[in-house]
């Protein structure tokens, strides 16, 4: 007998209903107006043009502080890191961090994922909260084993701080929180052995690099794997896709960049320093791209989604992430699904991770 009333039932349903509603209708409207001026920002819907700002560097930055130095959140550590770096820089950095990616080392943390998976899993039941209790502490121990560090209780204080500080100017204790970060990642490239810390990179770049990966690495995979239960819930038998869950569900709603010189994006003129904003979330379900672009089809070939960007700054995580969500749903009964879920905000990117799911069989 189910634990959960008649009550929680409803809303979980409710819920359910108003994540894939609000996808779809986003996506739907956007491309009925493709490009749009919206919040002090340019809203490219369209898959070519969404592509197009992500792929053409010349054009649209990725480096925010450049082009928005009195951004309030200027402060956010992530913003002096690879993603936010254009070439040749992000080249040269990418290159340095990558070594941290190699083949060995992801072969050798996926064994790792399958043992840390199956333990989680074994931790879940009737009436867990599966963010809390399953799909945030798998890629934190992942990162964890790449760095070669020990889970810190401070970690999700550290992610939340980060991901959330955007449009608001940093309080004390949101200073204090990044430069007990960067003291965090100072003290362990002293007696780390691993590529990244024996690296050229300043202390500084390192200790950013290390919040990106500590934080979005940790954000992306939560909200996949949060996203990949829903989708089983609502399409009960059907095949695991990743490719079609990041297509679907999108870790990341929009991809912000900044033009560096006046253009064009279909009649509209963008001038330069304008912010530019690619949605993912509407260009995944471009029909001039995918059929059938709001049925969630296994399978679905050619699937060239953007949920992991495209371009120079394709997500460096990409191989890692996909790893830890296909392990992931391999050790999760099907039968296993969101009993009572609340949603707090808009149901996108890493609101979903925020996502209160309590689930059962």
């Amino acid at each position: 007998m189910s634990v959960f009333s008649k009550p929680q039932a409803k809303r979980a349903d409710q819920a359910r209903r108003m994540i894939f509603e609000w996808h779809e209708r986003t996506a739907r409207e956007g491309l009925r107006d493709p490009v749009r001026r919206e919040h002090g920002a340019w809203f490219v819907h369209r898959y070519a043009d969404a592509r197009r700002v992500l792929t053409d560097h010349d054009t649209f930055s990725s480096d925010e502080l450049r082009y928005n130095p009195q951004a309030p959140h200027a402060a956010n550590p992530v913003l002096r890191s690879l993603i936010a770096t254009d070439p040749p820089r992000h080249a040269a950095l990418r290159a340095v961090v990558a070594q941290q990616f190699t083949k060995r080392v992801l072969d050798r943390t996926r064994e790792r994922i399958g043992h840390d998976a199956a333990q989680l899993a074994n931790e879940l039941h009737e009436g867990a909260d599966f963010i809390e209790t399953f799909a945030r502490p798998l890629p934190t121990r992942t990162i964890c084993h790449l760095l070669g560090i020990e889970p810190d209780p401070r970690f999700a204080r550290w992610t939340d701080a980060v991901t959330t500080f955007i449009g608001t100017r940093a309080t004390h204790d949101t200073q204090r929180t990044f430069a007990e970060i960067a003291d965090y990642f100072r003290t362990w490239r002293r007696t780390s052995d691993t590529p990244l810390a024996r690296s050229d990179l300043t202390d500084q770049e390192v200790a950013d690099f290390c919040t990106l990966l500590l934080t979005n690495g940790t954000e992306t995979t939560t909200t996949l794997l949060a996203s990949a239960v829903l989708v089983r819930d609502r399409f009960p038998g059907a095949p695991d896709d990743v490719e079609e869950l990041l297509r679907l569900l999108p870790p990341a709603g929009g991809t912000d960049r900044f033009a560096t010189r006046d253009t064009t994006i279909g009649r509209h003129r963008i001038r330069r320093g304008d912010r530019v904003v690619a949605m993912v979330v509407s260009a995944n379900r471009d029909p001039d791209v995918f059929a059938d672009p709001h049925v969630h089809r296994p399978g679905r070939n050619p699937n060239p989604h953007l949920g992991f960007g495209r371009g120079t700054h394709f997500c460096l995580g990409a191989h890692l992430t996909r790893a830890q969500v296909a392990v992931a749903l391999a050790q999760l009964p099907r039968t296993w699904r969101p009993l009572d879920l609340k949603v707090d905000g808009t149901p996108v990117g890493p609101q979903i991770a925020a996502l209160r799911v309590t689930s059962g069989s």
